[in-house]
């Protein structure tokens, strides 16, 4: 928590807490007020979804304390419980990426951007593989996407 990051400070330049699939806008931004002006946020694009949120409502919330991009994009698909997210191509998922890069250029105008590999190991489960690409197919695809925007 805050005490944690407050030990963290004096070595670092800033500190980027990644919006997982268990924070929401609101638990992120109690931690960066608690840390001060260097402590900021990772934003992945798609994982405001995991816990219930409107990723475009999460920029709004977060706004400059937003440090880092993720560029992901997720589809959804309905299982008895609820749903269940599935990495895809930029672009292929429930993203309106033209609207989402130009909010983000608003209020995040000279932070970095990441488009990660789809290699991260919770891709694995069985009942996901069968809607998955390759990660480097995605990787290209969302690169391709981008760039055409």
């Amino acid at each position: 928590g805050a005490r944690h990051i407050e030990a963290a400070l004096p070595h670092l330049r800033e500190l980027a807490l990644e919006n997982h699939q268990d924070a929401t806008s609101h638990d992120l931004l109690a931690l960066c007020e608690a840390g001060g002006p260097r402590v900021g946020v990772t934003f992945d694009v798609v994982n405001p979804l995991a816990v219930g949120e409107e990723p475009f409502a999460f920029v709004h919330r977060l706004g400059a304390r937003i440090l880092n991009v993720h560029l992901k994009d997720y589809t959804v698909h309905s299982t008895e419980s609820g749903y269940r997210l599935v990495r895809s191509a930029l672009g292929e998922g429930v993203i309106d990426w033209a609207s989402m890069l130009a909010l983000l250029v608003r209020v995040a105008l000279a932070n970095k951007v990441f488009i990660p590999d789809g290699s991260t190991s919770w891709m694995s489960f069985p009942s996901r593989k069968h809607l998955m690409r390759p990660p480097a197919v995605s990787t290209r695809m969302s690169y391709q996407r981008l760039v055409s925007m």
